[in-house]
């Protein structure tokens, strides 16, 4: 057998050229729900459902192919080698659970897309484990792709980062008005928020969302030009 057919593990090549559009179709698919889940600001967006998707195929495809040489040569008998892929997958899950954690200065859960990574890296390991190397290196690159392009490229919540601010205005309906404006002009979005009056002025404590962290600046520094604001502060600062 030459060295081809060994990395393609004995199969044809029009049956290697369809696992890998498997991979990509599903992953294609679990970021079109991403999609629908980010433009609803979810944490798990776009690179997560991708990841996810493209990890399943993956590791269905080495239970349902990864194991035809064993059994080919010994039959099938009372052995069941994909159970020892199920295990992984459960065990693997541990893992990446114990990767999410929710950021309480952010106000954001973090770690979705590591945790993907994680299950998606053990799918990779299966694969060359089970001697489908050109699943596993495809698998790979296109991960490492898939994540490079998503982080630069950032769609619906993916592109907001959260943070909890107070902010101060007098107490009027003029001051309430401009406030929004500002907020309008900066596409901030209010997840929570909580009305205090102290002393003839509002206190707006507010989970928000914004595109940007170098917004805050900006924000500091409208609200200082307005005499309606009185002060605002980011918590965890």
């Amino acid at each position: 057998m030459s060295l081809w057919n060994r990395f393609l593990a004995g199969f044809d090549t029009a049956m290697v050229i369809e696992m890998l559009l498997r991979i990509v179709i599903a992953a294609v698919l679990g970021g079109i729900v991403g999609i629908e889940r980010s433009r609803r600001f979810k944490d798990a967006g776009v690179r997560t459902h991708s990841m996810v998707a493209c990890s399943a195929a993956l590791m269905m495809m080495i239970s349902k192919y990864g194991f035809l040489d064993l059994l080919g040569r010994n039959g099938i008998g009372n052995s069941d080698p994909g159970r020892i892929a199920a295990g992984i997958v459960t065990g693997i899950s541990f893992l990446g659970a114990g990767i999410i954690y929710r950021d309480s200065q952010r106000h954001s859960i973090k770690g979705l897309t590591t945790a993907a990574g994680i299950w998606c890296v053990a799918g990779i390991g299966m694969a060359a484990g089970s001697g489908m190397y050109f699943l596993a290196v495809f698998a790979t690159v296109f991960v490492v792709l898939l994540q490079f392009v998503m982080h630069r490229y950032t769609i619906g919540r993916d592109k907001y980062t959260g943070a909890r601010v107070e902010i101060a205005v007098k107490d009027d309906p003029a001051a309430v008005e401009k406030l929004g404006e500002l907020f309008r002009k900066w596409g901030i979005l209010i997840e929570d928020s909580d009305i205090e009056r102290s002393e003839g002025c509002l206190v707006y404590t507010m989970d928000i969302k914004m595109e940007s962290t170098q917004i805050k600046d900006e924000i500091s520094r409208s609200i200082a030009s307005f005499p309606e604001m009185i002060y605002v502060k980011f918590m965890g600062q």
